[in-house]
């Protein structure tokens, strides 16, 4: 392939290529020792910085800009022009996924996603919300946390992107006024899919239901593609923590390089893992995340002492989660979590556009809308329903929506929505969260009589209904001390005073979702439970046939079934060459730290060799499943050894088998037995 046609500026060397894919292509082929080769007819003098901006061909825009270094020139000799190595010092914000891992990969002696050197005194931490609508961030002066506001006086700030029309990143308000213009052009809901793979269940449900692509990303993890540009949510997340640092840094006068973010308490480990990263990006060192939940907690004990049992409602835009806490002081010991990942503020936003969408056919029958007119009914819609939770009826008046098919082109749509229609519309929403605080009472062994306090937690719980149905079960109404959307980024930053003091609020949390390994008939053996305290630490022992490759297939989830559990990742250990005919033990350990950060280590019981691995999901879930199965070793080996887990480990009980005929069948077919 020839190099995109370049042309250079000043301080600015711009490459024009097709899309981001070309680019990558382009970087793959022409990466040298010390940093990637591209010809231009008149380079900068060696170790010059300039920026390489990738421009499309086709829009104009920018798709990617990197800082970098001319490390040589190549003189022309039989090439029309000379050429000149460059070595990359960073990666901007926005620039696709598929040239980031090309540069990776290029050039691993870079590295441009590092994050910054931690310090003793790199200033205050500020404490984030990450959230899926908005993000909001706080900081602790003289021992009172307080919201940073923007200088437009605004608490949180939509966790929406775009790109004006130069391919600069958007964030914030101005991204979500374009929303309704250009709705395939701008991403909301992304937290959603950050850290799942594309083949993920939850991620081709979002997909349905937003007006942008849900794409695979060389990897197999989803990722989004607008116009000539892939981005994965991780550098979605990364620009909207970006933003929220330069507004913090401005309110403050100061730099910001430390934080503690927050992630909902159902937060797989790769999730978990992609927020480190996207703060990494955004410049950021994440001293800690902790869960929505528990930080509420923090911030509605703070400084009073108080000795309770008290239960976190925390229902933001795409998450929900319920945690019960002991506070003694400042201790807050977590006794149960349980999440749903796909319940949030937006499935109450699908409700509200369902009835309007009712109202609209039966005024104009079977009528359809194009895209941008069904964009401006999701906006009414999420009108209306922040309007309901204030008064009875909402009114709806959208003027000259376009239509598919229709005679003069355009309709103009009024409708009324009352309170009792959205409330019987969600009622099923409201019956899932409240079955799910009656599974964390059961696993804190607690009764609704025993919790002393309510928190509400996330701007859908303004709902009325929500709290009414609260009150009913709890024979109390939820506390009002906590501002639904302030209280999670207040707890953070309070939390993050634990890195400077040592009369700091103290936490004890729990995993809220089991981990464990594939087995050969599809089942999922669990290694750390849920609930388990952490830190946490299991240890299992194979006999692994002679000359066989140990392979592990990791996933995180409820269901006994591997193939419904969130797919983690896969590692592998080769026998040893001088093993001999005889099995070989290997020793695996699966350590959870109080962050619930898990690593895995892998040591031969002979020897003593030990090693660390690093979970891969190159393959996909039902590759590795598949392969397993077909080996009939599933973790590829004797099955594990009766190991029990340590003293802080998790039960290892083996899941009971699918049972039933039917069941057997699928994972027949599944692993090709």
């Amino acid at each position: 392939m020839s190099a995109p046609a370049s042309s250079r500026a000043s301080g600015v060397l711009r490459i024009h290529a097709t899309d981001d894919c070309e680019f990558a292509e382009f970087v793959k082929k022409n990466a040298a020792a010390n940093g990637v080769t591209i010809a231009h007819p008149n380079p900068p003098p060696v170790g010059t910085s300039v920026r390489l901006e990738v421009i499309s061909k086709e829009t104009m825009e920018r798709i990617c800009a990197v800082d970098v270094v001319v490390q040589s020139i190549v003189p022309a000799g039989e090439k029309p022009s000379p050429s000149m190595v460059l070595s990359i010092t960073r990666i901007a914000l926005g620039c696709s996924e598929n040239v980031r891992q090309a540069l990776a990969a290029s050039m691993p002696h870079v590295k441009p996603l590092a994050p910054p050197r931690r310090t003793s005194d790199g200033g205050r931490v500020i404490g984030i919300d990450l959230g899926t609508t908005f993000s909001c961030a706080a900081v602790v002066e003289n021992d009172e946390p307080r919201v940073i506001q923007s200088r437009l006086g605004y608490s949180t700030i939509p966790s929406v992107l775009t790109f004006d029309d130069q391919g600069v990143p958007v964030i914030g308000q101005m991204a979500e006024r374009r929303l309704v213009l250009q709705p395939d052009r701008v991403v909301y809901g992304s937290k959603r899919l950050i850290g799942r793979t594309f083949s993920n269940a939850v991620s081709q449900a979002f997909s349905a239901r937003v007006p942008y692509k849900v794409v695979a990303d060389p990897e197999g993890m989803s990722a989004i593609q607008l116009g000539a540009r892939v981005l994965s949510p991780v550098e979605i997340a990364a620009c909207v923590l970006s933003e929220v640092r330069r507004m913090a840094e401005e309110a403050l006068q100061e730099p910001v390089t430390r934080a503690v973010v927050t992630v909902p308490a159902a937060f797989t480990q790769n999730q978990r893992a992609a927020v480190r990263e996207a703060g990494a990006r955004a410049g950021l060192d994440i001293l800690r995340t902790v869960n929505e939940p528990t930080a509420a907690t923090l911030a509605f004990g703070y400084g009073r002492g108080i000795k309770k049992k008290v239960l976190v409602f925390d229902l933001g835009g795409g998450t929900f989660d319920v945690s019960i806490l002991a506070l003694d002081g400042n201790v807050s010991t977590v006794l149960a979590t349980v999440g749903d990942t796909f319940l949030g503020g937006l499935d109450f936003d699908e409700a509200a556009v369902a009835l309007l969408m009712a109202a609209l056919r039966e005024q104009f029958g079977n009528v359809r809308v194009e895209r941008l007119a069904a964009e401006r009914i999701r906006a009414a819609a999420r009108e209306a329903k922040h309007a309901l939770s204030e008064t009875q009826r909402a009114n709806v008046a959208i003027p000259k929506l376009k239509i598919e098919g229709g005679t003069s082109g355009t309709i103009d749509f009024s409708a009324t929505v009352a309170r009792e229609q959205f409330e019987a519309m969600t009622a099923p929403l409201i019956d899932r969260a409240i079955k799910t605080c009656e599974e964390a009472l059961a696993i804190a062994k607690l009764g609704p009589g025993d919790i002393e306090d309510v928190l509400l937690v996330g701007g859908q719980t303004r709902m009325p209904a929500i709290a009414q149905r609260l009150q009913a079960y709890f024979k109390r109404p939820p506390s009002k001390r906590v501002h639904p959307d302030e209280v999670v980024a207040l707890g953070a930053a309070i939390l993050a005073t634990t890195f400077e003091r040592e009369d700091a609020p103290v936490l004890l949390d729990v995993l809220s979702t089991p981990i464990g390994i594939a087995q050969p008939d599809g089942t999922m053996r669990p290694v750390l439970a849920r609930n388990v305290r952490l830190p946490a630490m299991a240890t299992m022992v194979f006999n692994v046939p002679a000359g066989i490759r140990l392979e592990v297939a990791v996933f995180q989830g409820e269901s006994m079934l591997a193939a419904e559990n969130e797919f983690l990742g896969a590692l592998s250990s080769d026998a040893p060459a001088d093993g001999g005919a005889a099995p070989w033990p290997v020793e695996l350990t699966f350590r959870l730290d109080a962050e619930c950060i898990l690593t895995i280590r892998s040591k031969d019981v002979r020897t003593g060799k030990e090693v660390e691995h690093a979970l891969t999901t190159r393959q996909t879930r039902d590759d590795v499943l598949a392969r397993l199965g077909r080996e009939r070793l599933g973790v590829r080996g004797a099955g594990p050894e009766a190991a029990a887990p340590t003293k802080r480990g998790a039960g290892l009980n083996r899941p009971k088998s699918a049972s039933s005929p039917k069941k057997r069948g699928f994972f027949a077919r599944l692993f090709g037995g």
